[in-house]
């Protein structure tokens, strides 16, 4: 994820995204960000990943979905300024 202030990477399991709080602080600018799941990114991730639990194991398929969700939102989550949520 990028900050929306500095522009840098800032990692989702990095201590600052994980403070508890809506508001994080970025550990690279000290801007106010808020961690959001883009719906849309989120959708896209959910078809290829849930085809790739079903190719890799059509049986156990079923209970791949669950963790292939969660993938899914993990790799949506974005950062927006905290001002403007």
């Amino acid at each position: 994820m990028n900050c929306p202030h500095c522009h840098q990477k800032v990692s989702l399991l990095s201590g600052a995204m994980n403070k508890t709080g809506k508001v994080k602080i970025c550990p690279h600018c000290s801007g106010r960000v808020r961690l959001y799941v883009s719906m849309k990114t989120a959708l896209l991730w959910l078809a290829p990943v849930t085809l790739v639990a079903f190719v890799l194991s059509p049986v156990l398929g079923m209970l791949l979905v669950g963790p292939a969700g969660a993938l899914a939102v993990a790799m949506s989550m974005r950062l927006k300024a905290a001002e403007s949520v």
